[in-house]
C-alpha cells in the first residue's frame, strides 16, 4: 500500500477497512458524519463508489440503505447466474420491510439459515453434486422468508 493512512488508524486486514486504533470504528462512516454534520442513522450504509475500501474521499463515499447495497454487490451475481426473475420477486418484499426493526430480525434470521445450511452441508445432508451452491442459497433464503412472513402474518 503507497497510501498513508490517517493519523490514529490501522487497516484491518481480515476486512480490509481502515479503523480507528482506539474505537474499531470504521474510517468511512467517520468521513460520512462530518461530511452529514450528524451521526448515521441505524440501516444507513457508506458505500465506496469505485469498490476501494481505501479510497475514502467523499467524493468515492456514498450513503445508501441495506437494500441498495444488496443490488449492488449481489444483483450482477444474481443476473448473471440466470436468476434475475427471483431479484425481481424478492426486491419488492425486502422493500416493503420496516428497516429499524424488521430488517435486523431478518439479518438475524439470515445468519441463522446460512448456519443451518453449512451444518446440514457438513453432516452430509447437502450434497454439492447434487445441487449448486446458488440453489441451495435461494433455497435457505426463500425458507427463511417464507417462515418470516408466517411469524409476521400471526403477530399482527
Amino acid at each position: 500500500m503507497n497510501q498513508r493512512l490517517p493519523k490514529g488508524t490501522y487497516l484491518d486486514v481480515k476486512t480490509g477497512y481502515i479503523k480507528f486504533k482506539n474505537s474499531g470504528r470504521l474510517f468511512h462512516r467517520w468521513v460520512m458524519q462530518q461530511h452529514l454534520k450528524r451521526r448515521l442513522k441505524r440501516g444507513e450504509i457508506v458505500h465506496h463508489k469505485n469498490g476501494n475500501k481505501l479510497d475514502n474521499n467523499i467524493t468515492n463515499l456514498e450513503l445508501i440503505n441495506w437494500l441498495e447495497h444488496i443490488k449492488i454487490h449481489y444483483g450482477p451475481a444474481i443476473k448473471a447466474e440466470g436468476k434475475a426473475e427471483l431479484l425481481e420477486q424478492l426486491i419488492p418484499v425486502l422493500e416493503s420491510l420496516d428497516t429499524e426493526r424488521e430488517s435486523r430480525y431478518l439479518k438475524a434470521m439470515f445468519i441463522g439459515v446460512a448456519v443451518v445450511g453449512a451444518i446440514m452441508f457438513v453432516l452430509g445432508l447437502i450434497k454439492p453434486t447434487n445441487v449448486t451452491l446458488w440453489e441451495v442459497g435461494v433455497g435457505l433464503v426463500i425458507i427463511g422468508l417464507v417462515s418470516w412472513l408466517i411469524e409476521r402474518s400471526i403477530n399482527q
